[in-house]
């Protein structure tokens, strides 16, 4: 494809005179681009990240060369029949308005220079179809080929959002003109989405028990679970962000992500909590948005090349829906008036986060202690010569981590790892990182400090024997079921001195 671009330019520097075009073929319909438009042509990608909130002719988008490029399909949104994707179509990258799209195309044909003359603008033709300016007529074989507007096919809300880190990327601007910035996000799946949220806007993660009936339950809300005495209403993601929707008993062991600000609670259900990644504002990638209905819930792409790309969305535009408002506060007046009266005299509630995860039983750090999350890998290398429990080392992104194998650091059974559950939570400590495996990872607890109860040494003097230093409390606490549950933490930066 490389070769029909370098012709086009060749021809066009050659033949000022005449406009070149490429010609391109979809369905039954043969069209001609600018060559000035087309960036590039690109065989169909093998991967494509779904985008949320869809529109029927975006097939999803894709990192080209650090540009997040959506896929339009023509058959689709030209009406051109049977617009099934197969793979073996071509995608020509153009310009459109200032950023890049990606139109896919059953094949290229031919490059023609054409005189003015030669096109012919119908202004029936575009009353017609919106999408084209005119047509050529090729003398050689009465051929008709349709002139594509590429500027008329999508509107992109966010174009001045794209342009920018356009400049960046090409060093028209410099990240001097930014604040570096590191946040952390937890990516999380629904159906075919893979998502995100910053993890200062999520209250709590809690695994799927129960949803029972809601005296209020409609598309948007699927039930009830009470936590700590608060009753939540649990909101199917899946069809606010317009997909399928939630299908009962399709998924095993889903989680409750719950947000909450100052007068609405909700529980989202999503099908798994992935890993919690570090990205620097700077890095996120905008994508452009081509439907105007929330818009701004997309922040941009966290793309990388050893992680499937995660779009990173904006928890306080589904908190600020005003259907959402209406369903938290239908459900605080049926079942939470008493729990919000009782609970308004008592003193100030102080929250402390805790991720929990499996080695046999469940541990937890405080969740600002891990710097990251990710899935476990087989492409650790042995390390000689270092302690039995170091496993070896891992590459993330350029940083040498230290990977730990946790159940041999503490003397525990040892067990065959499911490779789809185990995770690696990476901490950082005296400019070190230190990655430790986990059997599996749990969720996220929050809990308010003035009702936590921490056991007393006599109980926990076992763990303290195995653990040593690493031990910094044991608490009990409950997650909304009968029993209370009971959580080792660890201390971060003792664990971090032994390397």
């Amino acid at each position: 494809m490389e070769s029909l671009k370098e012709e086009l330019n060749e021809l066009t520097s050659s033949n000022n005179e005449k406009m070149i075009f490429g010609s391109f073929v979809v369905g039954e319909m043969e069209i001609a681009l600018n060559v000035k438009l087309v960036q590039e042509v690109v065989n169909f990608p093998e991967s494509l990240t779904k985008m949320p909130l869809p529109t029927p002719f975006l097939e999803g988008i894709f990192n080209l060369r650090g540009a997040i490029i959506p896929i339009v399909n023509l058959k689709e949104l030209l009406s051109l029949g049977n617009s099934h994707i197969t793979g073996s179509e071509k995608v020509a990258i153009v310009e459109c308005s200032g950023a890049k799209i990606g139109l896919v195309f059953d094949s290229t044909s031919e490059i023609l220079r054409v005189s003015s003359s030669d096109i012919i603008n119908s202004r029936e033709e575009q009353e017609q179809n919106q999408y084209m300016s005119g047509c050529i007529k090729v003398k050689e074989d009465s051929r008709i080929l349709h002139v594509l507007n590429v500027d008329s096919l999508v509107n992109i809300s966010n174009l001045s959002d794209i342009i920018t880190k356009q400049k960046i990327s090409s060093g028209v601007l410099t990240h001097k003109e930014f604040q570096r910035n590191m946040k952390k996000c937890i990516a999380f799946a629904i159906g075919s989405l893979n998502l995100s949220f910053e993890i200062t806007g999520i209250n709590e993660v809690i695994k799927v028990t129960e949803l029972k009936e809601s005296h209020i339950q409609c598309d948007l809300c699927l039930g009830i679970v009470e936590l700590r005495g608060l009753v939540i209403p649990i909101i199917d993601i899946n069809y606010f962000l317009e997909g399928e929707g939630y299908i009962h008993g399709e998924i095993e062991d889903q989680k409750i992500i719950l947000l909450k600000n100052e007068g609405v609670s909700i529980g989202l259900l999503v099908d798994s909590v992935e890993n919690i990644q570090s990205y620097s504002t700077n890095d996120l990638m905008p994508i452009p948005i081509l439907r105007e209905k929330y818009k701004d819930i997309f922040i941009g792409c966290i793309a990388s090349e050893d992680k499937e790309n995660v779009i990173l969305i904006d928890h306080n535009m589904i908190l600020n829906d005003d259907e959402i408002i209406e369903i938290s506060k239908g459900h605080d007046l049926i079942y939470n008036k008493d729990f919000k009266d009782e609970n308004f005299e008592r003193k100030k509630v102080i929250n402390q986060s805790f991720i929990s995860f499996k080695l046999g039983d469940m541990y937890g750090f405080e969740i600002g202690d891990i710097k990251e999350i990710i899935n476990y890998s087989t492409g650790i290398v042995p390390s000689p010569g270092s302690s039995s429990y170091v496993k070896g080392m891992l590459n993330l992104r350029g940083d040498a981590v230290t990977i730990v194998d946790t159940r041999l650091l503490y003397s525990m059974e040892e067990i065959e790892l499911d490779p789809e559950k185990a995770k690696i939570l990476i901490l950082e400590a005296n400019s070190k990182l230190v990655g430790l495996i986990v059997d599996s990872l749990e969720s996220i607890v929050t809990i308010d400090i003035n009702s936590k109860i921490i056991l007393p040494k006599i109980v926990t003097r076992d763990l303290e024997s195995r653990l040593g230093s690493d031990l910094k409390e044991v608490i009990t606490f409950n997650s909304g079921e009968e029993k209370d549950h009971v959580l080792t933490v660890l201390d971060v930066k003792n664990i971090a001195a032994r390397f």
